[in-house]
């Protein structure tokens, strides 16, 4: 039964306060996988390999998701700091134009609240683009780190396998040579009984 140490290492081991990528847990499931059903079949490996994958290719289709919906709202920040801009130069031109006309306080008041607002607008949107720009970055970064780290782990498997397989195959060599060893043994001591 679990106890609350059991329930804290579990918690700890699959990341509550701090979730991991899912190819930690999918490593976490095969260890369990193999120390639970070391005999399992093919058909309960491939199972689970099939599962595997399927995780693994939900988290890359989330990503590009993620991504091309970070890019879609970058240009439309980039669409609204370029129309700001437009405006900005266009009330600079006619305010040059105007240069000789005299105003009254009010309408220096309004140009000027307008003006503050105008810089307000594009100061927010060119630091939201700027923000979702170094986080799409860090994204590719973090994603690119991931799939290194799971070609590195598949590579490391399969190594791992091919010297599981010599040992195997080394182990059968042995036993066949001990087996030979073992026979000829036999044969020789019938022999020599056989002379005297």
């Amino acid at each position: 039964m679990f106890g609350p140490e059991q329930i804290k290492e579990v918690e700890e081991a699959f990341g509550k306060n701090n979730p991991l990528p899912p190819s930690h847990y999918l490593k976490l499931l095969k260890q369990l996988f193999h120390e639970l059903a070391p005999n399992a079949t093919d058909e309960q490996k491939n199972r689970l390999e099939t599962l595997s994958k399927s995780v693994i290719k939900y988290n890359v289709f989330t990503q590009k998701k993620l991504n091309e919906n970070t890019d879609k709202a970058i240009d439309e920040h980039g669409k609204a700091v370029t129309n700001w801009r437009l405006l900005f130069e266009k009330i600079k031109k006619q305010a040059a134009k105007e240069k000789n006309k005299v105003y009254s306080c009010e309408e220096l008041k309004k140009v000027n609240t307008e003006m503050e607002q105008m810089h307000a607008d594009i100061a927010f949107w060119d630091a939201r683009s700027k923000k979702m720009k170094e986080e799409l970055e860090k994204l590719e970064v973090e994603h690119k780190a991931k799939m290194i780290d799971a070609k590195r782990n598949h590579d490391a498997r399969i190594t791992k396998m091919t010297f599981e397989v010599s040992d195997l195959q080394m182990d059968l060599a042995l036993k066949k040579i001990y087996s030979h060893t073992y026979n000829f043994s036999i044969i020789h001591t019938q022999y020599c009984m056989l002379i005297q």
